[in-house]
């Protein structure tokens, strides 16, 4: 599971962004154990909370960027065709989904 988000994490952003996972994660687990605690549900709570965190503050910066005209405008100075492209697997509504396939990016404002 936590390898599983290491993967996930350095694929967002950077080997960097995914190591602050790692020491939150390896660093609750190391008190968890110095207090003779039982199992690993605290570690699995933090690895679990700590993950969303991240990777949804990063939902979030895509959709600050996708909102920026000028870095829309940077986009397209720097590719050819249509430089944007979605993940579809992400949890947002029918609405929002058939908006992007339209290639509307105003629902990310």
């Amino acid at each position: 599971m936590i390898s599983r988000r290491v993967l996930e994490l350095t694929r967002y952003q950077d080997a960097t962004y995914a190591s602050r996972y790692t020491a939150l994660v390896d660093k609750v687990k190391a008190a968890e154990r110095a207090r003779g605690l039982p199992g690993d549900a605290l570690t699995g709570a933090v690895a679990r909370g700590y993950y969303k965190l991240l990777a949804y503050k990063d939902e979030y910066e895509v959709a600050r960027l996708y909102s920026d005209v000028e870095y829309l405008n940077a986009l397209k100075a720097t590719f050819e065709g249509d430089a944007a492209a979605y993940d579809k697997a992400a949890k947002i509504g029918d609405e929002v989904r058939a908006a992007i396939a339209r290639g509307d990016r105003s629902v990310f404002r």
